[in-house]
């Protein structure tokens, strides 16, 4: 992402009806992202198709039809003022139109459904959030609104440079941005391995030794961002502990970082941000990559 610049938003349809939440949501995200052009993408797996329907002109009516759904169903909700392309592709995986969609488009962010009471695994976004060249917003369709909080998850790995870049982005990038709380997160959490072997003071003093020297790796690398709030995970996996702080503490969208895959079989490995999809949330996810 190139700071201070307009960007491409990427749109991942479904046609299900999670692709009316999405569009309700293109009018709350221009309020706080510079948005220079939408790109909407419907995907159909060609070897799904029955045979009599992969010829050149079936496919072309395919899409047209598909092209003209969409397009329907955004005017329909809400038109961007952004300029809009729908664009309807035939891959056999999903994840090949998107990589393609991203790297031809040179696209910023990839706008995907996290769906929670609609029907849907969740299973391509935890692959396109590994895969993608481009940072991903997950938005369930109980999305709350504007967001006026959002919670920076801090680990002090590589990434974390990541999410600073985009909190500043985000802070000046809009008129309405000045009415946005960002709040740096930091989880502080123990291995289970030692709960046994410690007391509870000696276990309650390494936590408050970690967290004097991550405030103060804090302050020291970020002195201008807002002081590092730290909260503690107990028995509780980071995932959990985050989406329990978001939601006792009104928080709209969480902003964190994700590891990219080069692999099929990283694609699998656990991760934070992979559980965070799995659970239940009214919370947006903005992962971001190092690069």
């Amino acid at each position: 992402m190139t700071v201070n610049n307009d960007i491409k938003v990427l749109a991942g349809f479904d046609l299900s009806d999670m692709d009316p939440a999405l569009v309700r949501y293109l009018e709350v995200l221009e309020q706080w992202l510079p948005v220079q052009q939408f790109i909407f993408l419907h995907n159909i797996k060609i070897n799904e198709l029955p045979e009599e329907m992969r010829s050149a002109s079936m496919l072309t009516t395919i899409a047209q039809r598909i092209r003209k759904k969409i397009t329907e169903t955004i005017r329909a909700i809400y038109t961007p003022r952004a300029s809009f392309d729908v664009r309807v592709t035939f891959e056999p995986f999903s994840e090949i139109a998107f990589t393609q969609a991203c790297q031809q488009q040179k696209t910023d962010l990839v706008l995907l459904g996290n769906k929670q009471q609609l029907e849907g695994s969740g299973g391509l976004s935890q692959k396109l959030i590994r895969m993608l060249p481009a940072a991903v917003l997950l938005v369930p369709e109980t999305f709350r609104g504007f967001p006026h909080r959002i919670a920076m998850a801090i680990d002090f790995s590589r990434y974390t440079p990541a999410i600073v870049q985009w909190q500043q982005f985000i802070a000046r990038s809009k008129p309405g941005s000045e009415d946005i709380t960002f709040t740096p997160v930091y989880v502080s959490k123990m291995s289970y391995h030692f709960f046994p072997i410690l007391s509870d003071h000696e276990l309650e003093a390494s936590l408050k030794k970690d967290e004097a020297e991550k405030s103060k790796k804090w302050r020291t690398l970020y002195a201008a961002q807002s002081p590092l709030h730290i909260i503690h995970a107990h028995e509780k996996n980071i995932a959990s502990t985050l989406l329990s702080y978001a939601r006792h503490n009104n928080i709209h969208i969480i902003l964190m970082g994700v590891k990219g895959a080069s692999s099929l079989t990283n694609l699998f490995m656990g991760s934070v941000a992979n559980e965070m999809v799995q659970r239940e949330t009214d919370v947006c996810l903005l992962l971001v990559k190092h690069k």
